[in-house]
């Protein structure tokens, strides 16, 4: 007796599902990839953003107390650990401030402020160096005396970018 196949029955269907399964389970592969990968850079580029940011303010607090001659915290402090060494003959050409770490809301990352006065120039360099997550971000601002004005001004000379 020969056996008679109904209904086109040899297996075409089953295949060609397979095979469109395949070929989607594929898709959705690359395209999870493809989301993961911009999801991370979108997270490295806004850490290192909110870096530059918590960096640069700090910086320019540090620039403002000093140049307009405000009587801030930073100014107190620094002013408080350098006054030997402005007002008479220093013993040593550096003299490096203590860092100043500065609590900040967990969104903004930890920010240290550290510093070097260079009795020869008269000049202060300030470095806040932010961190947060793997991104770190230093900006220094160098100001000097002004040997003009009759009270302890200072003046910007220039901001450097750090790494």
């Amino acid at each position: 007796m020969k056996l008679q196949k109904k209904n086109n029955e040899n297996g075409y269907v089953m295949v060609w599902v397979l095979i469109m399964a395949l070929a989607i389970m594929v898709f959705m592969v690359a395209a999870m990839e493809l989301a993961s990968s911009y999801y991370r850079r979108s997270n490295r580029e806004y850490l290192n953003r909110q870096v530059h940011f918590t960096a640069a303010s700090i910086a320019q607090i540090a620039v403002a107390e000093f140049t307009e001659d405000q009587e801030g915290v930073l100014r107190l402090a620094v002013m408080e650990e350098l006054k030997p060494y402005i007002e008479e003959e220093p013993l040593s050409e550096e003299v490096a401030v203590t860092p100043i770490v500065w609590k900040l809301d967990s969104s903004m990352g930890t920010c240290t402020m550290t510093g070097i006065y260079d009795t020869d120039t008269k000049q202060l360099i300030l470095t806040a160096e932010a961190e947060m997550g793997p991104s770190k971000e230093s900006i220094s601002v160098v100001l000097e005396i002004d040997e003009l004005a009759e009270d302890s001004s200072w003046t910007l000379v220039r901001y450097e970018p750090g790494n």
